[in-house]
């Protein structure tokens, strides 16, 4: 199995993984189609599992949506024992944050404001060597051109430990607190495909990979 050493070759495989599959979904259903959120799932240096949120999921208000991933973010450290989560989401971001003066950024794109990019953005958290959690942020913003075609910028990165990105973004603040906590004895076989059958019973889509 490819071993990822770093934080970086993380978050690499995390985001090339996600363009690939934002092209493939625009490519197949056209232009506005939206990534759902999709979790990452390592053990040390090892891709362990990926989970992903369904369409219907994506439509669901923010609270209903935030208690479903909460759950399969707590079956990845209780069961899986991952010790780091890379969450990978559509959003929005401001070439100059400061012109916003308080207006919602979603609203700003909506009325066509130059300034405001769509992007992908990668999150990644895991512990540092103070048993703390850290988040490292990657988001590349990105257009659409004819013919289905999506066009990348380049990528922006960031570190801000666990600071305003964890207090203010309610799903990475949960795995912060997910891969802070200690997790259960290690599941096997039969008892493992149970847990990831009812993930699945429940809209998420489970990629295991031993």
């Amino acid at each position: 199995m490819e071993t990822y050493p770093d934080t970086y070759a993380k978050l690499a495989l995390s985001m090339t993984a996600a363009q690939q599959a934002k092209e493939s979904l625009v490519a197949e259903l056209g232009v506005g189609e939206d990534l759902p959120f999709n979790f990452f799932g390592w053990c040390e240096d090892e891709l362990i599992l990926v989970i992903q949120c369904s369409k219907a999921d994506m439509n669901m208000p923010a609270a209903a949506r935030l208690e479903k991933c909460e759950h399969a973010i707590q079956a990845m450290r209780k069961y899986w024992h991952c010790d780091a989560i890379t969450m990978v989401a559509e959003g929005f971001q401001s070439k100059t944050p400061e012109m916003l003066k308080g207006t919602d950024i979603f609203q700003a794109f909506v009325d066509k404001s130059s300034e405001i990019e769509e992007v992908l953005t990668a999150t990644h958290v895991e512990m540092d060597e103070f048993n703390k959690p850290m988040a490292t942020l990657i988001s590349i913003p990105y257009e659409y051109l004819l013919g289905r075609n999506v066009v990348w910028g380049d990528a922006i990165g960031f570190e801000r430990g666990v600071g305003e990105v964890l207090i203010n973004a309610k799903i990475p603040s949960t795995i912060a607190r997910c891969i802070s906590e200690h997790p259960d004895h290690e599941v096997y076989g039969e008892d493992l495909d149970r847990i990831m059958g009812v993930l699945t019973e429940n809209g998420f889509n489970v990629q295991e990979f031993q």
